[in-house]
């Protein structure tokens, strides 16, 4: 595994959280539930960062060997075949905003949920789209990894420019449809 994914700095920050809490007279569980959810974020943020920079060896890493992607129109990628479509299109996104994040745990087992936007230029145009998000996370007791993740298309209530979302949140964006 490299530093970048599961280093030493993530395993710190989780520490330190555990640290910190304890530091606060918080009892054990709810430190280690705490260096949990911080060690969580960052290797969600990672997640993101590498899928935007195409960096399929980093990506493979975090990602279960049975790994299921279900895409905003349906389709389902397992490991290989999304690595190896990630790996045919490089520098294809631009940005990937994640809002409204929740997070729960179940033992191992932790999913994400939140609204993601994302920009990139596909067929030499540019585009933006709002997705809502399921990542399914589970902690094999060294690392987490990504099992399963889901997204499913924000459709815009009105028309375009009028900039109402689905989920009644203001936006000028616009669907790949759209443009």
């Amino acid at each position: 595994m490299t530093a970048g994914v599961h280093g030493a700095g993530s395993m710190r920050r989780g520490l330190s959280a555990a640290w910190l809490a304890m530091a606060m007279g918080l009892p054990l569980p709810v430190a280690a539930a705490e260096a949990q959810r911080e060690s969580l974020a960052v290797v969600d943020d990672a997640w993101n960062t590498l899928r935007q920079q195409a960096r399929t060896e980093q990506l493979g890493q975090l990602m279960a060997e049975d790994f299921m992607l279900i895409n905003a129109d349906g389709t389902v990628q397992r490991k290989l075949d999304y690595l190896m479509s990630l790996a045919a299109r490089p520098g294809l996104s631009n940005a990937i905003l994640n809002e409204e994040s929740s997070t729960r745990f179940y033992g191992d087992i932790a999913i994400i949920n939140n609204v993601s936007t994302q920009s990139a230029t596909g067929d030499g145009a540019p585009w933006t789209e709002r997705q809502r998000v399921t990542r399914v996370w589970q902690w094999d007791g060294a690392a987490w990894l990504l099992v399963s993740s889901h997204a499913s298309r924000i459709p815009q209530t009105q028309l375009p420019g009028a900039g109402v979302t689905g989920a009644g949140v203001k936006s000028d964006i616009r669907t790949r449809s759209q443009q």
